[in-house]
């Protein structure tokens, strides 16, 4: 009788298990956003032949993905400005990256017209990287969309900072190149730059990367190798490497080495921090972070949750915090003093979504958040996105899983939204439209378009 009661309770328990999980998913409310997220996990683990992905850490080409290979160049039915509000919209033109190398990077009016396009010279991205390791990646490669884009850095003359990330490979970082207003190359740097890059006023050129450790590291013991350390790389305006330091480093010689107890010691491709944004720190970004100063960089650690100001001079950590955002991206701080960012995953109360906060970092309290334009339209994004505030105190987000590029007003007002046309792979059988990184320009900050006799 005793065996027959533990089975009625234990067929009882999984019945009620199955129809909360049956309410949380229909109603897709908390922790609706975390189960889609493992589930889609799941099945692209199921899909790939099961091996150690450790094995898979080197400086070479890994396979390309042979569905990517055949993908068609799909659009959405209805792409473009889908809302626009020219009384309350920091009208100018928005630059773009689309997640993959096989599309020309875009300028485009209010209205989503091409104003112009820059198609990237991929043949001059090539060659030997700095630790003698081989590139291998060429203009047919690139032409397939096999490289992922970052975050654009444009410039009056037309001239253009791109960071060029790996699409199927680990480490992710490709490199940087500097490109002129037709797509040409003016230089490159090998190292492999990823995600995006801060320009200083003095022209100077802070980048991401990062390299495979193969050996056990001196307090990181528990730690599987291979890993990946981040660095910060510092370039001058001809993209001669200045400085190299390793965050890794960083944090242990500096009172915040805790943070390490954040690390997943079996992350997923070593990846122990996945740093995936860098803000140069100017005197009046400095003054408003307890401990900062001029010439730092605030960086983004993903995978511990956590935001931190380094000290390259003296290779270490000298602020960090954890707040109420989760996975996050594309940290900045503003005018005003508050960092600006892209909460990825902190937005507990609505399923673990996606939304822009604006943070006072003594307080960490939050001064400012959008999470989407109601319960019908919350914005998620469970990797990528980005944000930039404009002059005019509206906020320019990339929410980058769904192809979107959005400007919102301080009161939470959608007044302009594209569609991007750009389609990057298929879900059940769809296009999946994907942007990367927007920045917004005023017409007059582009003297490029102004010459006599451009043309894209």
């Amino acid at each position: 009788m005793q065996k027959i009661l533990i089975a009625l309770t234990a067929l009882a328990a999984a019945f009620i298990v199955f129809l909360l999980g049956a309410v949380i998913t229909h109603f897709k409310v908390f922790p609706y956003g975390y189960f889609r997220d493992a589930f889609l996990a799941a099945e692209a683990l199921l899909a790939e032949p099961q091996e150690d992905k450790r094995e898979n850490l080197y400086l070479g080409a890994k396979p390309f993905h042979p569905e990517d290979a055949e993908m068609p160049e799909i659009r959405w039915d209805t792409p473009g400005v889908t809302r626009y509000d020219p009384a309350r919209a920091f009208n100018g033109y928005t630059v773009y990256t689309p997640v993959r190398s096989n599309f020309p990077i875009r300028l485009a009016d209010m209205q989503g017209d091409t104003l112009w396009e820059w198609n990237i010279d991929w043949d001059a991205f090539k060659g030997e990287r700095l630790d003698g390791s081989s590139l291998r990646i060429d203009a047919d490669v690139a032409g397939q969309g096999y490289l992922g884009l970052g975050e654009p850095t444009l410039f009056p003359n037309g001239d253009m900072l791109l960071v060029v990330n790996t699409a199927w490979f680990t480490p992710w970082g490709a490199g940087l190149m500097k490109v002129d207003k037709i797509g040409a190359a003016i230089w490159s740097y090998t190292r492999q730059v990823h995600h995006e890059v801060s320009v200083a006023p003095d022209g100077r050129i802070y980048a991401l990367t990062h390299e495979v450790i193969n050996e056990p590291w001196p307090g990181l013991e528990t730690i599987q190798t291979p890993f990946l350390d981040d660095f910060v790389a510092v370039l001058s305006p001809d993209g001669e490497e200045l400085q190299y330091v390793s965050v890794l480093e960083a944090i242990q010689g500096s009172p915040w080495e805790s943070l390490l107890m954040y690390a997943d010691p079996v992350a997923v491709k070593g990846d122990l921090l996945h740093v995936n944004s860098i803000f140069y720190l100017q005197d009046k970004h400095a003054a408003f972070i307890p401990g900062a100063e001029a010439g730092d960089v605030l960086l983004s650690l993903r995978n511990l949750d956590v935001l931190a100001v380094m000290d390259l001079d003296d290779t270490t950590i000298k602020w960090a915090a954890r707040g109420p955002w989760r996975l996050q991206h594309d940290a900045d701080v503003l005018d005003n003093g508050n960092l600006l960012l892209f909460d990825n995953r902190g937005d507990l109360a609505n399923g673990g979504t996606s939304r822009i906060l604006e943070v006072n970092p003594r307080s960490l309290e939050i001064v400012w958040e959008y999470p989407g334009a109601g319960s019908d339209e919350r914005l998620y994004t469970s990797f990528l996105g980005s944000q930039k505030r404009l002059r005019n105190g509206n906020t320019l987000i990339s929410e980058s899983n769904n192809g979107r590029i959005l400007e919102v007003t301080p009161d939470r007002d959608v007044v302009w939204e594209y569609r991007v046309p750009e389609m990057k792979s298929r879900q059940n059988d769809q296009p999946v439209a994907t942007v990367v990184f927007s920045n917004r320009f005023l017409p007059g900050e582009l003297e490029f378009l102004t010459g006599s006799g451009n043309s894209p």
